[in-house]
Formats: C-alpha cells, structure tokens, sequence
C-alpha cells in the first residue's frame, strides 16, 4: 500500500466530513468562515 493511497484516503474522508458539516450546520460554517475572514483582515493589517 503506497503513503499516496492513504493520503487520498485521508483527504477524501476530511471532505466528506466538511461537505456533511456544511450541509448539516450551516450557520456554524458561516459563523468560522466570519471569523476566519476577520482574522485574515487583522494579519494583513
């Protein structure tokens, strides 16, 4: 089994996780995104 397998195992399962958080939670996912938005405003200055 090649490293590279498992890493696009390891991928696809964290996308499947983020696709099904999004669907299920949508305004947590907005409410992240803000403050990811606002925190890379703050390090840009």
């Amino acid at each position: 089994m090649k490293i590279n397998g498992v890493l696009d195992i390891f991928s696809a399962l964290i996308l499947l996780a983020a696709i099904s958080l999004v669907v299920s939670k949508p305004q947590i996912v907005s409410t992240v995104g803000s403050s990811f938005n606002t925190a890379l405003k703050t390090a840009k200055g």
